[in-house]
């Protein structure tokens, strides 16, 4: 597509996602063999030239848009912040639960010491 040229290609995996079926190029299944031969012979038809132009230069402008440098750098962007955004999460609730994990013994021991005590109206210690 890149290239101008229009792609004829399997409508199942990669291609789905990068080939526009009728405005890039066409999707057909792998198995029909009748539907791979009319897409051929309408290409090499006469008259076929004005269409395939317009369909490479779709094509090409789709790469461009959709799978060029700064695209790919924007998703790549976009998923490093969602990573980072997942790490913070993570760090904040491991670093709660881990003052929560200090600091409860230590007031149950504060509330141990200053109330539990005979001269608080606790039980004596033995």
């Amino acid at each position: 597509m890149r290239a101008r040229v229009p792609v004829l290609a399997a409508n199942t995996g990669g291609p789905v996602e990068t080939v526009v079926d009728g405005q890039t190029g066409w999707l057909r299944d792998p198995e029909d063999v009748q539907a791979w031969t009319t897409v051929m012979q309408s290409v090499l038809a006469p008259g076929a030239d004005a269409e395939m132009k317009r369909m490479g230069a779709a094509g090409a402008e789709r790469v461009r848009a959709e799978f060029g440098q700064e695209k790919m750098a924007e998703s790549l962007e976009a998923l490093l912040t969602g990573v980072k955004a997942v790490l913070m999460v993570e760090y904040r609730a491991a670093i709660f639960i881990i003052c929560a994990c200090a600091i409860v013994p230590l007031f149950g021991r504060m509330i141990h010491y200053n109330f539990a005590r005979p001269e608080h109206g606790g039980r004596p210690r033995p």
